[in-house]
């Protein structure tokens, strides 16, 4: 009997370890916890009927959109969305937009903002721009013949014998004479029409909207001025508005004033526990309601007058002033006043009464000798009252 042993490579195989079987284990998912939502464990809760020992048996959660986008919406507070399609999107960086101020606009007239339209839509010059404001019916047909050869060949610096020598040699017409046979000049209006009727176009366009607002402008009545007490002027019309609504101002203040009366105020005390209501009045004299008028009438000045002095404004002698105007807050005061002086009176009166201070007083004395007492010469008795009668 004996042991047969293989060393070849492939008996060599059944000495190897025996190695512990890969266990499947599941991935971890780290799902966040989302507000108002169930908790994790309710969330991964198992299958009824499922092994749970088994980690491949459990089944996998499918979050929800919703879900998803709460969280998100939680993280990235700085975003604006409310799918996740709109989280995706490029978001848009706003550009605040500066107001571009123009410095030339207090220096350029309504000519320059209509050259400038006019250079903006052609290109052109300023010179060019001028030239439109010719009246094109009295320009010669040569003038504009020459001035048509100059733009339609481009060259603006071209002499005027060359120009007529190439319309002469063009048109086969002789303008060296001042009359020309009617051949001649109807040739040479038909090359000068379509540039007429080309500026007269341009000009309709761009010049003649300019001359209409200037000749609107001259059309107006000028307007007068009037020069204020501290040198400035100002238009009439302006003055007049400003003096019709000053004077209304005048008569509904001095109506105002002419019908106050008297301010009334209502105090409550405590008059030995129990609440009364004292009114008072003041009645405004004839010199106070002449103050009142005048004040009222010039507020600036009276500001001025009462708070302002050496240059310095009292900013606080004003805010008080402005308080006091309230007559609610006038009420307050006056009210808190009496009830301040009715308890310092009482306070006062109850000391006096006690005498706390302990100060002398002196007694009560009959001011008559013989009053309420017997005359024992006489043994008569004045006055009714105790005494001693003898007889004898």
């Amino acid at each position: 009997m004996g042991i047969e042993v293989d060393f070849s490579e492939e008996g060599q195989q059944d000495f190897k370890p025996l190695e512990a079987k890969a266990t499947e284990t599941q991935q971890e998912v780290k799902v966040p916890i989302i507000e108002d939502q169930k908790p994790l464990h309710e969330i991964f809760k198992p299958l009824e009927g499922k092994d749970t020992k088994n980690p491949v048996e459990k089944t996998a959660v499918e979050l929800t959109e919703e879900q998803v986008t709460a969280y998100l919406k939680s993280k990235y507070q700085d975003r604006q969305f409310e799918k996740l399609d709109d989280l995706l999107k490029p978001q848009e960086t706003i550009k605040e937009v500066e107001k571009v101020v123009d410095p030339w606009e207090d220096v350029i007239d309504d000519e320059d903002k209509a050259y400038l339209n006019y250079k903006r839509e052609t290109g052109r010059t300023r010179k060019e721009f001028e030239f439109l404001s010719q009246d094109f019916a009295k320009i010669s047909p040569l003038d504009l013949a020459i001035e048509r050869v100059r733009k339609d060949t481009g060259l603006n610096t071209l002499s005027k014998d060359k120009a007529v020598a190439y319309l002469e040699s063009k048109l086969n017409i002789d303008l060296s004479t001042d009359d020309l046979d009617s051949v001649g000049e109807i040739e040479l209006n038909s090359y000068a029409k379509p540039y007429r009727e080309s500026l007269e176009a341009e000009k309709e366009k761009y010049r003649t909207p300019l001359e209409n607002a200037i000749k609107a402008k001259e059309n107006l009545p000028k307007e007068e001025y009037v020069e204020l007490s501290n040198g400035e002027k100002m238009p009439k019309t302006k003055y007049d508005d400003l003096l019709q609504r000053r004077n209304k101002y005048v008569e509904d203040i001095t109506k105002a004033v002419n019908s106050v009366a008297a301010s009334d105020f209502k105090v409550t005390i405590d008059d030995n526990s129990e609440k009364r209501t004292l009114d008072f009045k003041y009645d405004y004299s004839q010199d106070d309601k002449q103050s009142m008028l005048s004040e009222a009438k010039d507020i600036d000045a009276t500001i001025a007058k009462r708070y302002k002095a050496n240059d310095q404004f009292n900013h606080q002698g004003l805010a008080e002033a402005m308080w006091w105007g309230d007559k609610a807050n006038q009420q307050k005061v006056i009210s808190a006043a009496v009830n301040q002086a009715l308890a310092t009176f009482i306070e006062e009166q109850a000391a006096r009464d006690n005498n706390e201070t302990f100060a002398p007083r002196p007694l009560q004395s009959v001011k008559n000798g013989k009053e309420g007492y017997g005359d024992l010469v006489t043994g008569t008795q004045t006055r009714d009252g105790f005494g001693v009668k003898i007889s004898v």
